[in-house]
C-alpha cells in the first residue's frame, strides 16, 4: 500500500511538471552568450589614386569572428507566436586586406551595434518541454569606434584621414529550440542569419603618389550561434 502511494506521487509530480507552460500573455528574459561569424567577400574596390586603384584589384577581405554576451526581451502574443526585440554587447570586427601585392592583416577594425525585432513561431503545444522554434524580422547594423592597423605603413597611407563604413538595414532569419528546465526557466540554442551589404570609404595620404580616396562594397553574411537561459514571468 505504501509503495502504491509512493507511485501515485511522483506520477501526480510528473502531472504537475507538465502543466508548465509557454503560453499566451507570458514575458521572458533572454541572456547568454553569442558566438558572430561574419563571412566577407568584397564585390569592389576603387580609389581615386590611380597608382592605388590598380595595386588594389584583385584584392580580398578576411573578417574575424568574436565571442560576446547575449540579451534579449520576447512576450509571447498567442501560445505559437512571440515578439523579441534581441541585443547584446556590440562585438567587435576585424577585417584584413589581402591584395596582389601583400596581405595586411588587422587593416580595419570596428565595432558593429546590431539590435533586432523578430516575429517567432514556435511549434508544438504551450505545454511541451522541447520547442523548436523558426522566426524573421529586421535588423538596424551600426559600425562605430572605427580604427585601423597603425603598425601596417600601406594600411596607414589608405586610412590614416578617415574609415567611415555605412550603416544599413538587414532582414535577420532564425531558427532554433527552447527546452523548458523548471517552472520558470528555459534553455534556448538559435543560430541567427544576416545577409548584409555594406559599403565603406576610407581615406589617407596615399602610397607615395598622392592622396587617396577608396570604396570599398562587401558582402558581410553574419551567422551568430547563441546559447541562452530564459526566465519567464
Amino acid at each position: 500500500m505504501k509503495k502504491s502511494h509512493q507511485i501515485l506521487f511522483i506520477i501526480s509530480g510528473l502531472a504537475a511538471s507538465s502543466s508548465f507552460a509557454q503560453q499566451s500573455g507570458e514575458m521572458l528574459i533572454n541572456f547568454g552568450i553569442a558566438h558572430v561569424l561574419p563571412q566577407a567577400e568584397l564585390k569592389s574596390i576603387s580609389s581615386t589614386e590611380p597608382i592605388v586603384h590598380g595595386a588594389l584589384q584583385g584584392s580580398s577581405i578576411i573578417s574575424s569572428s568574436s565571442d560576446t554576451l547575449s540579451f534579449g526581451v520576447s512576450y509571447m502574443m498567442t501560445d505559437n507566436v512571440a515578439a523579441e526585440l534581441a541585443f547584446g554587447i556590440p562585438p567587435k570586427l576585424r577585417l584584413s586586406l589581402n591584395s596582389p601585392s601583400g596581405n595586411h592583416p588587422n587593416a580595419i577594425n570596428t565595432t558593429v551595434v546590431f539590435p533586432a525585432l523578430l516575429a517567432n513561431y514556435y511549434f508544438g503545444e504551450p505545454s511541451s518541454a522541447f520547442r523548436p522554434f523558426v522566426g524573421a524580422g529586421v535588423s538596424y547594423i551600426k559600425f562605430t569606434k572605427n580604427g585601423h592597423n597603425t603598425t601596417d605603413p600601406v594600411v596607414n597611407g589608405l586610412t590614416n584621414e578617415s574609415i567611415t563604413i555605412n550603416s544599413a538595414w538587414s532582414p535577420v532569419y532564425k531558427i532554433g529550440a527552447t527546452y523548458r528546465i523548471n517552472e520558470k526557466w528555459l534553455m534556448n540554442g538559435a543560430v541567427l542569419m544576416m545577409p548584409l551589404n555594406i559599403k565603406a570609404r576610407i581615406a589617407g595620404p596615399g602610397i607615395g603618389a598622392g592622396p587617396a580616396t577608396t570604396d570599398l562594397s562587401m558582402k558581410l553574411n553574419t551567422s551568430v550561434y547563441m546559447i541562452t537561459l530564459s526566465r519567464e514571468f
